[in-house]
């Protein structure tokens, strides 16, 4: 017995469903991409920034206070 062709073949709707798994699994992992990359930045740069920032501006604004008594 010869096995049908037909069996082998992928439908059109069988392709558009496969297309469309992998167009939401590339969505979901640039959306993963991004989230990371968020983080990334608030945390990460924006918040050692942010530590050396305060403590420079706590430094000015000590001067300016100490320097106010004299007058």
């Amino acid at each position: 017995m010869v096995p049908s062709i037909t069996c082998c073949l992928v439908t059109e709707g069988q392709a558009a469903e496969r297309i469309q798994r992998q167009c939401l699994q590339l969505r979901s992992e640039m959306s993963h991409f991004v989230t990371n990359l968020q983080y990334y930045l608030m945390f990460e740069v924006m918040e050692s920034a942010w530590q050396v920032s305060g403590s420079a501006h706590s430094a000015y604004l000590s001067f300016h206070v100490s320097w106010g008594e004299h007058f």
